[in-house]
């Protein structure tokens, strides 16, 4: 950190991007001395500047530094709970009551608080869109070409 000369302290804080470099790459740059992050990593994908009007003593006296911050997924590490014949029956149990209660109570508002009839609904559905005749369209759609082929002689 610097001070201006407006009495603030500012730092440029430069960010570059890893993805080509694997996690024995970075560990290899952090090993070396005396090296231009620039000609290892390329020009920085982010420089952002921040600008402060007081600093502690530590952070006065901290010095330029390279931070590597590397998220890596591990495809071997998840958890394992195994479970005896008891708490599988008392779960499984306890799911079938939960989900069953949940349905009770769109079932319980439906019969005493909506005139919604599903019977109603099926019958009028059926009603508009009865079923089709295949025989009927076959002949239908067979004069139709019939007529088509006559009009294009």
């Amino acid at each position: 950190m610097g001070k201006n000369g407006d009495g603030f302290y500012s730092r440029t804080v430069q960010t570059y991007s890893i993805k080509n470099k694997t996690y024995e790459d970075i560990i290899k740059f952090f090993g070396e001395e005396n090296i231009n992050l620039k000609d290892v990593l390329g020009e920085p994908s982010s420089n952002i500047k921040e600008t402060k009007n007081n600093l502690t003593d530590e952070e006065l006296q901290e010095k330029a530094s390279v931070k590597a911050v590397i998220y890596n997924k591990d495809e071997n590490d998840y958890i394992m709970h195994k479970e005896t014949v008891g708490e599988n029956i008392l779960f499984s149990v306890l799911y079938v009551l939960i989900t069953g209660l949940c349905e009770l109570v769109p079932l319980y508002w439906r019969s005493e608080h909506s005139n919604f009839d599903f019977a109603d609904c099926v019958e009028e559905i059926k009603r508009k869109h009865q079923s089709l005749d295949i025989d009927t369209l076959t002949k239908k759609l067979e004069l139709k070409k019939d007529n088509y082929n006559r009009l294009m002689r």
